[in-house]
């Protein structure tokens, strides 16, 4: 997938930033949020279920508060399947072909065929990577399974039953700027947080983190997504370097918002790639 294909799939599925008056979205939040819980009270819902209205109304107003300054991204198309081929001979196991669409195979001994999401992706605690704290490293790898190659005989050799993954190292490239944006975004947020706590509205009660899954879920983290190539791609434990363009997004509320791209070495600047591809000013 080359640079532009890369950045032109996630842009299509963004949504630009909408500029608003900050005071304007903190009031008809509360408003609308107070009405609501009345109107669910009357109805004789529970506090479990007062629990469920407050967290969708919250995750509303982080997507609008978001986008005031930042493109929200609908990811799903990250999880695409993309289907690979593997071998396997007396020499060991490689990739032979690679698809968009599900292929087969007559031989499942020798040949094992697998989907992976097309895209890859590595989280990082948000708090941290902003402050500096913690950074992306050679310690980076994404790793998903593609299936199990079967037991049987042929020519004479017996194989046995073996689960097979390939993983992906997070191209080099992050730089300072991503470190600042991060923080940026961070501090959006949390301004946003800050002036619903004046009205008595708690971001954390609201968003339901209660639980881990919900945390992985709904708290805010860094994440990098890239689109590795087959080249890119290890089958062994240690992966080799991949090429591609990340993607850097600030994930909060259940919703994804896109803080840049990033080159990785030997590639071509792409910033007039993003221009292209967007609309509105772009920070800097």
């Amino acid at each position: 997938m080359t640079t532009t294909e890369f950045q032109a799939e996630f842009l299509s599925r963004s949504t630009m930033p909408a500029p608003d008056d900050a005071q304007e979205i903190i009031s008809q939040y509360v408003a609308s949020r107070k009405q609501a819980l009345e109107s669910a009270m009357e109805l004789g819902v529970g506090k479990e279920g007062l629990r469920d209205v407050r967290s969708k109304l919250y995750r509303a107003f982080v997507k609008r508060w978001m986008m005031m300054s930042y493109a929200s991204v609908l990811t799903a198309f990250t999880e695409r399947p993309w289907w690979l081929t593997l071998q396997r001979d007396e020499s060991g196991i490689k990739i032979i072909r690679q698809s968009n669409e599900e292929t087969f195979t007559s031989d499942p001994v020798l040949e094992l065929v697998g989907s992976i999401p097309r895209f890859f992706s590595i989280t990082c605690n948000a708090l941290k990577f902003a402050t500096g704290v913690e950074s992306r490293d050679d310690t980076d790898v994404c790793t998903q399974a593609v299936g199990a190659f079967d037991h049987g005989n042929r020519k004479g050799k017996g194989y046995r039953e073996i689960d097979v993954m390939v993983s992906a190292k997070l191209p080099d490239g992050i730089q300072a700027k991503h470190v600042e944006r991060a923080r940026g975004a961070l501090a959006h947020y949390t301004f946003g947080t800050a002036l619903l706590f004046r009205h008595g509205i708690d971001a954390f009660q609201e968003m339901k983190l209660d639980g881990y899954e919900a945390k992985k879920k709904y708290g805010y983290h860094v994440k990098f997504i890239w689109a590795p190539t087959v080249e890119s791609l290890a089958i062994t434990a240690v992966p080799p370097a991949p090429k591609g363009d990340p993607a850097v997004l600030f994930c909060v509320g259940g919703h994804s918002f896109l803080l840049d791209f990033y080159d990785t070495p030997d590639e071509q600047p792409i910033e007039h790639l993003i221009r292209e591809f967007s609309e509105g000013r772009l920070t800097r």
